[in-house]
């Protein structure tokens, strides 16, 4: 007998509406039966008991300290969830975290001749105990304006993380980037020769150029002498979709590049809180965005180019105007960035702690930027109380809360298989405030960052960065690691988080993920081959390569989706019960496409598709956005025109294919009349 762990991490339970249950119990019986049987904490097979309390996050709780289910991997398991009253709210029975095929362990290449039915978690690669998806890392920003604080800065985030980054947000040399001078003023160059020379040439770069002045009202300011100071001349008027601003934008931002040679960019910090102000400035940021994503991406098509957003309060007014607005500019962003400080912006702005935000206080990204890599471009939170006039704030806080909370990113993080997580600044900047910032009546917001260090405002340690430092030790994990080799692989999990992670290739006859409830995620990093693919939610940044049918409950999204040769996938379904069934590809290779529910709308928006036959097809309106569209059915016939020969293409609904209404280029589909031809 082995013990193996019932989640990949401390898990969090909530009720039905994703309110933590708080002071609620997970208790454990012999499977379909009423006999209690213990649970354990660790490897070593430490009794926790029958029945474990849940402390105030809903997370399991053992003499004060949150714990991690572990289970014998002899005995199979009924787990029974009940609130604070005793209510039960679910029940799961038949759990068993037997490994089959052979001894429990950590595998690198896992093989099953058989089927495999995973309690929970698959994670093939390396020990994900001992390391960590994202890179770690803070800005520059100092606890004072002085040289000696400045180099006591970089010491110190060279020395606690993997990743440095450089936010510039004092303006832009404006005249001088449109010219496309090689140089700025000395007060620029000196300032960015300042900030290369501190970064040790061994960490990754997150470039950020801000693009909106602090309150993320206006276009930003001139960079000058003093700092950012107003837009002058011609300058003055013109606004996000002026051709002057975009070019400027576009040669300070390439320029800067070449210096910093980042791992990362980001042209536009919180980028949709300009709406609050404006919605025809975010109309205008828009344009803004399209064309500045465009044009560096032409230099460097490697680099990642994003935008960020603050998160709100999950399923509010505000979380949900976000989500409509970044659909406006997804097109123009390879990673989500995500900016929360939920102390200081969850509504309202009153007292939280960590044990009080709601189940999805981050994964709410999921929703807004569904199938985008995830960033923590910058978040903390508070070491001790503040007082911020400025937005009417008064937050209580101690180093141990902030360690709670930096331990609940972590895991989050981990579980959002994030690119990196940054926290804002190193050290409070209480000597800062006292010597520059609280004499300048712009500077008030500042205030809400202000005790946010790991390191508090006597340059002391606090407790969080000893946890910092244990997730930093963990190491980079590598993707090319971890192969899972299976016939049949289920991952069947009814109430819990159902996750397969694997961070090599997975080769299977059938995959199927199933749950009572939402939330199911399928993660992997290089490849998928299988005959048949069931699931929930489908998230994959690499190529997929889907042999035979795939099934989709919710929506499917992918990089690539392609058959063994041209016509060697029978079907790709998506439908969903709720009403809306989606599928975006960018190129899908397949001998039938088939979009379809029963209820409002299936959409299906398709950049490059080769296809026999398309079907999008429902009972109210249906939509097929497509750039390009070739079939070819492999077979000699009379009438075929090379590659673009359209077997079928058919689309029943109150839309018809957005195609163009004129002919273009030989070859290419175009709608005449609701008939569909091919142009000569």
């Amino acid at each position: 007998m082995s013990y193996q762990p019932a989640s990949t991490f401390i898990t969090q339970y909530a009720d039905d509406n994703g309110v933590p249950l708080s002071n609620g119990s997970i208790s454990a019986y012999i499977a379909g039966t009423t006999t209690p049987t213990v649970m354990y904490s660790d490897i070593e097979g430490t009794e926790i008991g029958t029945s474990v309390s849940l402390n105030a996050r809903g997370e399991p709780e053992v003499s004060g300290n949150t714990v991690m289910i572990w289970l014998a991997d002899d005995i199979t398991y009924k787990f029974v969830l009940k609130d604070s009253s005793g209510a039960v709210v679910w029940t799961v029975d038949d759990i068993n975290v037997a490994r089959v095929g052979g001894e429990s362990g950590t595998v690198g290449n896992l093989t099953v001749t058989q089927d495999l039915t995973v309690a929970g978690a698959i994670n093939a690669g390396p020990e994900l105990s001992d390391v960590r998806p994202f890179k770690m890392g803070f800005t520059e920003w100092p606890y004072d304006f002085t040289p000696t604080a400045e180099a006591w800065t970089y010491d110190k985030i060279n020395a606690h993380g993997d990743l440095i980054t450089h936010h510039l947000k004092d303006g832009l040399p404006w005249q001088e980037a449109y010219d496309d001078d090689a140089t700025y003023p000395a007060w620029i160059e000196s300032a960015i020769a300042g900030r290369i020379a501190g970064t040790d040439p061994s960490k990754s770069v997150f470039l950020v150029i801000d693009c909106m002045d602090q309150n993320r009202e206006f276009l930003i300011g001139e960079w000058g002498d003093e700092g950012q100071e107003a837009r002058s001349g011609a300058w003055a008027s013109r606004d996000f979709d002026s051709p002057e601003v975009i070019q400027a934008f576009i040669n300070y931002s390439l320029n800067l590049i070449d210096r910093f040679e980042p791992d990362y960019f980001n042209y536009a910090t919180e980028a949709t809180e300009i709406y609050g102000y404006s919605a025809d400035r975010f109309t205008k940021f828009v344009t803004f965005a399209a064309a500045v994503y465009s044009g560096i991406k032409a230099v460097h098509p490697d680099l990642p180019v994003m935008l960020s957003i603050i998160l709100k309060t999950p399923g509010n007014a505000a979380s949900l105007t976000t989500e409509q607005l970044f659909a406006r500019v997804s097109n123009y962003t390879d990673i989500a960035g995500v900016s929360i400080y939920p102390y200081a912006f969850f509504t309202p702005f009153s007292d939280v702690r960590p044990d009080e935000l709601a189940a999805n206080w981050l994964t709410q990204i999921y929703s807004i930027a569904p199938g985008k890599p995830i960033a923590i471009t910058e978040t903390g939170w508070i070491g001790e109380d503040i007082v911020v006039p400025a937005i009417g704030l008064t937050a209580t806080s101690t180093e141990e809360i902030q360690d709670q909370y930096l331990q609940m990113l972590m895991n989050t993080a981990f579980y959002l298989n994030a690119e990196f997580v940054v926290w804002w600044c190193i050290a409070d900047f209480d000597e800062g405030w006292d010597s520059t910032l609280e004499g300048d009546p712009d500077a008030g917001l500042a205030l809400v960052w202000k005790d946010i260090g790991l390191y508090d405002g006597d340059q002391q340690p606090r407790i969080a960065l000893d946890t910092w430092d244990a997730w930093y030790a963990r190491g980079l994990a590598d993707d090319d690691e971890g192969i899972a080799n299976v016939k049949n692989l289920n991952v069947l999990w009814e109430a819990f988080v159902g996750k397969l992670a694997v961070r090599g290739n997975i080769a299977a006859d059938t995959i199927q993920a199933n749950s009572s409830v939402t939330g199911r995620k399928f993660f992997a990093l290089e490849n998928i081959t299988t005959d048949d693919l069931f699931i929930n939610e489908v998230y994959n940044y690499g190529i997929s390569t889907l042999v035979g049918n795939v099934t989709c409950l919710a929506d499917l999204q992918a990089e690539e989706i392609a058959a063994e040769v041209l016509f060697a996938a029978p079907a790709i379904f998506i439908f969903k019960d709720d009403g809306t069934g989606a599928g975006y590809f960018d190129n899908v290779v397949a001998s039938a496409l088939l979009v379809t529910n029963d209820d409002n709308d299936a959409e299906a928006g398709i950049d490059i598709l080769n296809v026999k036959s398309l079907t999008v097809s429902d009972s109210g309106t249906a939509i097929a956005n497509i750039d390009n569209v070739s079939a070819d059915d492999v077979q000699a016939n009379t009438g075929d025109i090379d590659a673009f020969e359209t077997n079928t293409l058919t689309v029943t609904g109150q839309s018809f294919l957005n195609l163009p209404t004129s002919a273009g280029a030989s070859g290419t589909l175009w709608n005449d009349g609701g008939i569909v031809k091919v142009a000569p």
